[in-house]
């Protein structure tokens, strides 16, 4: 599959690759002691090949001619495209064609294509925010069975999408909500909402898990060094780090050092770091990959971290009100999940699935556990795993089909 954007150098060149064709900026100056910004060059010519592909694509989706039995799957936003093979294959699996219109971020930055490409009876769609908001105010989407949005709010103006839509559209509108502490949607008739997990306040006309991540491959545990493995922004308000530090440092204490420790991710606290001075060489942070490299990183993995805090109100809104990606990679990849045992039930995450621990002082004891565990008994609890990930499957595409029938909209909220 051809790389649709990427970047390459040599000695000479700086080289932008756009669909196939290659630029090269000489790294000579042009002049003694010029100073040329080659990121500026670059980031430009990025900017107006992004401009050209974003009009030819609002062309092509406004001339696309809507199948009979097709559903509308949106992102506005450059995030939550992790959601989106699973809710396609959901929809595939129930019957239906699907339509995806993304933001271009998620198309090249993330490579969604990459999984959503080898599917038939898809097309996908990607422009810019603005240009996605211009077809859904003026554009007629009546011919759809149904139009399902990744996010309720548009993330950079925190205003709610719903108020950018046609209100003439009498089709099924349907929001994939992250958070159900505020309900803001509740009182618009035509529109229901999904949770991404057994909320407590119950405020969801469904619910559907996004775990499908494309052909993946199931791992056994490594025999020399374990890899552990965190996903996410690195910063304490989604996960404590320093709880991880300070087991890294006790299992070092009790002669243990045959593990490492991959991060993925952002740094948005270069502070947390400093908790890492004599351990370093236990860590390897990759920065934030696209999904397909993620992906071959988790699998590469023997145990996610969750490093949920039940001291941090801001994780324990994850029991309350949202969830966390770090359940739906175990539940797609079949990883065991290392957790604090205040944020099991809510998940289906037990000893027989996973390695549960009580209290953060106690997160090396778990890693530990990890380390010593016999092949024989990772195969087990992954099996035990698979059989949750399963059922978790067929319990959302139940779920998703049933909101979706015409009968379930005839009903008052």
């Amino acid at each position: 599959m051809i790389k649709f954007f990427y970047f390459t150098e040599n000695d000479k060149f700086k080289i932008i690759n756009i669909f196939g064709m290659r630029f090269s900026l000489r790294k000579k100056k042009l002049i003694d002691n010029a100073k040329i910004d080659y990121e500026h060059i670059i980031n430009t010519a990025v900017g107006k090949m992004y401009d050209i592909i974003n009009y030819n694509n609002i062309s092509i989706f406004n001339n696309n001619i809507i199948r009979d039995n097709t559903v509308l799957i949106v992102e506005i936003n450059p995030a939550h495209g992790e959601l989106i093979p699973s809710f396609t294959k959901y929809c595939l699996d129930l019957g239906y064609n699907v339509d995806i219109f993304i933001n271009s971020f998620l198309y090249f930055r993330r490579r969604i294509f990459d999984i959503i490409g080898k599917m038939n009876n898809v097309n996908i769609f990607f422009s810019s925010t603005e240009n996605i908001l211009q077809i859904l105010k003026n554009k007629d989407l009546n011919g759809y069975k149904s139009i399902i949005f990744m996010s309720n709010f548009l993330y950079m103006e925190k205003y709610l999408i719903y108020d950018y839509i046609r209100k003439d559209i009498n089709k099924k509108i349907i929001f994939v909500k992250h958070n159900f502490k505020y309900d803001d949607l509740s009182s618009i008739d035509n529109v229901k909402t999904i949770a991404l997990n057994n909320i407590d306040c119950g405020l969801a006309d469904a619910i559907v898990n996004p775990h499908y991540f494309g052909d993946i491959k199931i791992t056994k545990k490594n025999t020399d060094i374990i890899k552990f493995i965190v996903i996410g922004k690195v910063e304490n308000k989604r996960r404590n780090f320093y709880i991880l530090f300070n087991a890294v440092k006790k299992l070092l204490n009790i002669g243990y050092k045959k593990f490492s420790i991959v991060i993925v991710g952002q740094i948005i606290d270069y502070s947390i770091l400093n908790g890492i001075k004599d351990i370093d060489k236990y860590f390897v942070f990759k920065g934030d990959l696209s999904d397909i490299e993620m992906h071959k990183e988790i699998e590469e993995a023997d145990f996610l971290l969750a490093l949920l805090d039940p001291n941090n109100e801001d994780h324990i809104k994850y029991i309350k009100y949202k969830t966390s990606g770090v359940f739906q990679l175990s539940y797609g990849f079949h990883k065991l999940l290392l957790l604090e045992k205040t944020f099991s039930d809510k998940y289906g995450i037990d000893n027989d699935n996973g390695v549960l621990y009580e209290g953060n002082d106690d997160l090396y004891i778990a890693m530990k556990q990890a380390i010593d565990m016999t092949g024989e008994e990772y195969d087990r609890k992954q099996k035990k795993l698979i059989e949750y990930s399963n059922k978790i499957y067929e319990l959302s595409k139940y779920n998703l089909n049933k909101i979706l029938q015409d009968s379930y909209w005839s009903c008052k909220k």
